[in-house]
């Protein structure tokens, strides 16, 4: 059941973080209908004020209403978007770059203002609840800061409240020493925070979201040991599992699940995201957010090899005996996807609805209409039918689970040189979930093959999430799979001609040799030299001397 935790995380702010200004004090009144910065923070409610409060920057929806995790894996090479992000036609003004900067920012500065004045609560509220709190602040802060180093590289290390005046004018700090900071973060908290809450505090921060948010920025920052180390510990813990039914994971009925660590709660009566532009044409849906067939190709087939290598694998029929997770995050042609029969060839241009007793035949919205999916498919993580009438959801959105803390741990192990069975039970793991049943990986593999296994395993496994634009670029892949041409659906005619691409060590597949039988979206290249990381804000830059830019903007 959702919780009614949630219920305060907007009203939070109009209430408290309206009445807090970093302007000094005109006249020495405090406020008579609301809590005021000067006296704030002395009760328990306020704490648990506050505290709610700087969890709601996580609700961040910057285009759309559409949570921001959600959004990041439509720029990469497995997901399209309809946006500038695509043909990377952007600059220091984009609206993204500085929405982004300041959500993250003025969360950061409500933590600070938490933990420079959280003292004064010492006579009234019970220590171990001030612990607590100062430990759920220092991993949001944490959080925040991660988000930030990894978007834009080097950022302002701001750690205590700023005025208006020069110490507000902070230079960049180097990603190494933000880094540094994160980690002693969420080593305080994980000693801060519990294991777990009772029902009523379902989605604060607990230890294992610390240890496991630990191992993620270790190993996107090659701290190897520091991630091993914290995986191994939340492995040990025998907190978290796997949840059976990997689809469902992300319908609703895995919310409560020992998978789920750390994520986002919505609730119905008072806040949802938009869905819609997720859902097919038939279904009312926009189709801008589309996953797309270099991401289809990295499924493998049942047996374990891909399909360029599988005997099982059958062109002219290219969805059967496939990895579960394909059909389970992905509505590809000939399933039903919201109640109808997702057909997306060409020569589809009636289909059946099955929301109508009996069945109906309508015309095929998917086909016909001028904005239905680019690349045929449409993504069916976080899609319900429940959702179908409203096109918005109140599904929580999963920022980190078990399955995740697995593969960190596997990549670190790899890269560090230290492969034992452990690696192969983490990944196993993995793709013997109940719901998914992939063969296990067989060891003796050598460091090369264990880290093209692990990255496509990484793809599969957390597609839809949010990680492959961080993981592109940690691995220094973007300007290989980020290409100028983008394909979609096979075009009228190319079934027949459909062939098998080519995959290189890094499983990116090579469609040149087909390239005239897909539709394409020609978008500009990527620059090595500029894109790796997004602008700092040209706002910001203006008012802020000590702030330089990132190079080609």
């Amino acid at each position: 059941m959702k919780n009614s935790y949630i219920k305060y995380l907007f009203i939070v702010c109009l209430i408290f973080f309206g009445n807090i200004s970093c302007e000094e004090d005109y006249l020495e009144l405090e406020p008579l209908d609301s809590p005021s910065d000067a006296s704030f923070l002395r009760t328990e409610a306020e704490v648990n004020l506050a505290v709610t409060g700087i969890y709601n920057p996580l609700y961040y929806r910057p285009i759309g209403n559409i949570p921001f995790t959600l959004y990041l894996d439509n720029i990469t090479d497995i997901a399209w978007d309809r946006s500038e992000f695509n043909t990377r036609n952007y600059d220091s003004q984009t609206s993204l770059f500085s929405s982004t900067w300041d959500n993250y920012y003025e969360a950061i500065g409500r933590c600070n203002f938490f933990l420079e004045n959280i003292n004064r609560a010492e006579s009234e509220v019970k220590s171990d609840f001030i612990e607590r709190s100062i430990g759920e602040v220092k991993f949001l802060r944490a959080y925040y800061y991660h988000l930030l180093s990894e978007l834009y590289g080097d950022v302002p290390l701001v750690t205590t409240p700023q005025g208006l005046g020069e110490e507000s004018l902070v230079a960049r700090t180097s990603k190494e020493q933000v880094t540094d900071f994160i980690i002693e973060e969420l080593l305080q908290a994980k000693t801060l925070l519990p294991m777990e809450y009772g029902s009523s505090e379902t989605g604060r921060a607990t230890s294992g979201a610390a240890l496991s948010l630990l191992s993620r920025v270790a190993l996107h920052n090659e701290r190897w040991q520091d991630c091993i180390d914290a995986s191994k510990e939340v492995m040990d813990s025998g907190a978290y599992t796997l949840f059976p039914d990997y689809e469902m994971l992300f319908k609703g009925v895995g919310e409560q699940s020992d998978e789920v660590i750390f994520d986002i709660q919505f609730q119905t009566e008072v806040l949802r995201y938009a869905i819609r532009p997720f859902f097919s044409r038939n279904a009312g849906g926009f189709m801008n957010r589309l996953p797309l067939q270099t991401l289809v190709d990295r499924y493998e087939c049942v047996d374990g090899l891909r399909i360029d290598e599988s005997s099982l694998y059958d062109s002219s029929n290219p969805f059967v005996n496939r990895d579960p997770r394909l059909d389970q995050t992905i509505a590809r042609p000939g399933s039903i996807f919201l109640g109808y029969q997702f057909e997306t060839h060409p020569d589809s241009v009636r289909t059946t609805n099955f929301n109508t007793d009996p069945p109906s035949r309508i015309n095929n919205l998917d086909v016909t209409s001028p904005f239905s999916s680019f690349s045929g498919y449409a993504w069916r993580k976080y899609v319900d039918d429940k959702d179908l009438q409203d096109r918005v959801t109140d599904i929580n959105i999963i920022l980190i689970r078990y399955a995740e803390v697995l593969l960190n741990f596997a990549e670190a192990k790899i890269e560090s040189n230290q492969i034992d069975q452990s690696v192969y039970d983490a990944i196993n793991e993995i793709r013997d979930r109940a719901s998914v049943g992939m063969p296990p990986i067989t060891s003796g593999k050598s460091a090369d093959e264990l880290r093209t296994l692990i990255r496509r395993e990484r793809v599969v496994e957390l597609a839809g999430e949010g990680f492959r634009l961080f993981d592109i670029r940690r691995w220094r892949l973007a300007e290989e799979v980020l290409k100028p041409v983008t394909y979609g659906i096979i075009l009228e005619g190319g079934y027949e001609l459909q062939g098998i691409p080519s995959f290189n060590e890094n499983e990116t597949p090579d469609y040149s040799a087909y390239s005239d039988i897909y539709r394409v979206s020609v978008n500009s290249p990527f620059n090595a030299n500029r894109d790796y990381l997004w602008a700092i804000p040209q706002k910001d830059i203006d008012v802020n001397p000590n702030l330089n830019q990132n190079p080609g903007y």
